[in-house]
């Protein structure tokens, strides 16, 4: 599982590197805990429907995982995400999605990138446990 984290976000869990967002419980993370039982990858074929499928199908995941964050960055980066997929979820029109998702797309870049650093510190925690 830990090998899948490490893949998701492309980055080896060998070797140590400073982040700053950093977890201070070394034994109970329900953020990590969450992260690390479910890491949904979001499309990038920019085809509206595909998002709002997506978007509808791991909406709570996110609300959930935002509830649970513990870190700036994680709260940061769901404060903007989790807004976005409920748009992309609840949209019925597909070409005004269109649009907005095009419009979003570099704050979504942006923000998933700091979330992803949330994935890497949380399989460290977990490399940490062992």
């Amino acid at each position: 599982m830990l090998t899948t984290l490490a893949a998701l976000t492309g980055t080896a869990l060998s070797g140590s590197s400073s982040s700053a967002a950093t977890f201070k419980s070394a034994t109970i993370n329900p953020y990590c805990e969450s992260m690390i039982a479910n890491h949904p990858t979001p499309p990038t074929n920019n085809v509206p429907t595909a998002y709002h499928v997506w978007a509808k199908q791991n909406l709570k995941y996110f609300e959930h995982l935002q509830s649970e964050a513990n870190t700036s960055i994680a709260k940061s980066s769901l404060r903007v995400l989790v807004p976005i997929l409920k748009v992309e979820a609840k949209s019925s029109n597909m070409k005004t999605l269109g649009p907005y998702v095009s419009s979003k797309q570099v704050t979504w870049d942006r923000e998933w990138t700091d979330f992803d650093k949330t994935v890497v510190v949380c399989a460290k925690w977990a490399v940490d446990l062992l």
